[in-house]
């Protein structure tokens, strides 16, 4: 990314709301002011134009040193997103209230300074908020020296409190580094540096319990032990589940532990318990109105839903879908429209449309497909856009709309040989369904057979890869138009 193209995809980054309270919070200035017009022309920008920019703004004073207006842009942002922000997290609030505390201290009001210190004192002992402890006992032996200049014994005992929070600091990062080393012999493709820990002393918070419990986790894959990584991932959803206040607070462990053991039961065919903990983890999300401003928090949800519409995706496993679920992922969807990534929204959309396919459902599939084709999504997922596209041809064919199906046929070829390259299996496919919008129905079988032994010839490999198959298995649904045996 270059440095020019900072401001610009902060900007991009913004939500709705964020902007409007930039907006707000940056009106009690100067409406009119410079660093708002350069805020409103980027913001209107699909790609960061600095030459654009200058033209546009020609002639205005501030053009001449837009590097300056820039900065202050920037800062400006940010100030209003730490204040639209001041209780995105606990630890936001700890630091808001040691800013208070310093502040009132500075102009010697000890005892509305001992107050806000207070609070913190009990934010931090709550959340285990273990370096705001380290600063918040720091400030404890500051006022002590302010009020009581000779109480040594409250002095000392308050730089031993510091002493032992230093060390829960010290336990947390020593997991992290055993965390970090077990990865690291996992995924690397490199030793790391050092040896890995023979012993620990015991985590002492929860965040080191997680740690724990993962960093186990990790060591059982990389060496087979299947179960025990399940065992391990079950303790630590149990584990989480006895601290309610702390999964509203920071959801993300437990979303993360939820998704990874649930995609261990999807790869163990064990579809009953995957989807009954998909459900136990929905609830949570609902429970805590997880409309968050947290993209990577979005992200652990995101899968969630992702891993369910895998799984009713997939042909050969047993979940039937009763169609329950689709009105549920189409209120997160909705809710949470303004915040999805485009390639989440676009793999969820073409998910939901290739089962209501599958299962016959094909106004169903089309209303689903309708949201790609009619979204403009760039150069994200060609291949899901693409497959969209195909997968709409069929859903066409199905319902008998010959006459809309020679456009779409056309329109899909245009937009492949845009986008990529129109490869022999696509060309078979597409004239195959061209041919067959032109002729009765009685026609069509003679059609795909010629297509099925042209991609599938006997005794040879396909001529369609596994992963095209994987989003459209037209093998399947040859045999089906065809009534051959599976």
């Amino acid at each position: 990314m270059a440095k020019k193209d900072e401001l610009f995809i902060l900007i991009q980054s913004l939500s709705r709301s964020e902007k409007r309270h930039f907006k707000l919070f940056s009106t009690h200035s100067n409406e009119d002011a410079n660093y708002i017009k350069l805020f409103d022309a980027i913001d209107k920008q699909d790609k960061y134009d600095e030459r654009q920019i200058k033209q546009q703004f020609k002639g205005k004073p501030f053009i001449k040193q837009l590097h300056v207006t820039k900065h202050y842009l920037r800062e400006m942002i940010l100030a209003a997103l730490r204040s639209f922000h001041n209780s995105i997290s606990k630890d936001a609030e700890l630091k808001e209230l040691l800013r208070n505390v310093e502040l009132l201290f500075n102009k010697e009001l000890y005892t509305l300074c001992e107050t806000e210190l207070t609070k913190a004192e009990h934010l931090a002992e709550r959340y285990e908020l273990s370096l705001g402890r380290v600063e918040v006992l720091g400030w404890k032996r500051k006022l002590k020296q302010a009020i009581e200049p000779y109480n040594y014994d409250a002095f000392l005992n308050c730089v031993k409190e510091q002493k032992q929070a230093i060390e829960v600091v010290q336990n947390s990062n020593d997991y992290w580094r055993e965390m970090i080393m077990q990865t690291w012999l996992t995924m690397g493709s490199t030793k790391p540096p050092g040896k890995v820990a023979t012993k620990l002393k015991p985590a002492v918070t929860l965040d080191t319990q997680v740690l724990k419990h993962n960093t186990a986790y990790i060591k059982c894959l990389r060496e087979g032990k299947s179960k025990q990584g399940e065992a391990e991932l079950v303790k630590l959803v149990n584990l989480l589940e006895q601290y309610p206040h702390r999964l509203k607070e920071e959801p993300a462990p437990y979303i993360s532990t939820i998704n990874n053991l649930t995609s261990y039961y999807v790869f163990s065919k064990r579809d009953d318990e995957a989807l009954a903990l998909i459900a136990k983890a929905k609830a949570m999300y609902e429970n805590f109105r997880l409309t968050t401003e947290k993209k990577s928090l979005l992200k652990q949800v995101l899968r969630t839903y992702n891993i369910e519409l895998e799984i009713y995706r997939d042909k050969n496993r047993k979940a039937k879908p009763d169609f329950s679920f689709v009105a549920d992922t189409e209120k997160f969807l909705h809710t949470n429209r303004n915040k999805i990534p485009k390639d989440y929204m676009l793999s969820l959309w073409f998910q939901l449309a290739h089962i209501h396919f599958t299962h016959g459902r094909f106004d169903d599939a089309l209303k689903w497909l309708n949201n790609i084709l009619n979204n403009k999504f760039g150069d994200r997922r060609m291949d899901l856009q693409k497959s969209a596209r195909m997968l709409n041809i069929l859903v066409h064919f199905e319902q008998k709309n010959f006459f809309v199906l020679r456009y779409f046929i056309d329109s899909t070829r245009r937009f492949i040989k845009k986008h990529a390259e129109v490869t022999t299996y696509d060309d078979w496919i597409l004239r195959c369904f061209a041919r067959a919008s032109n002729l009765p129905e009685y026609e069509h079988k003679g059609i795909f057979k010629e297509l099925y032994h042209a991609l599938f010839p006997p005794n040879e490999d396909a001529q369609i890869p596994d992963a095209v198959l994987d989003y459209i298995d037209y093998r399947e649904w040859l045999k089906k138009k065809l009534r051959l045996k599976h």
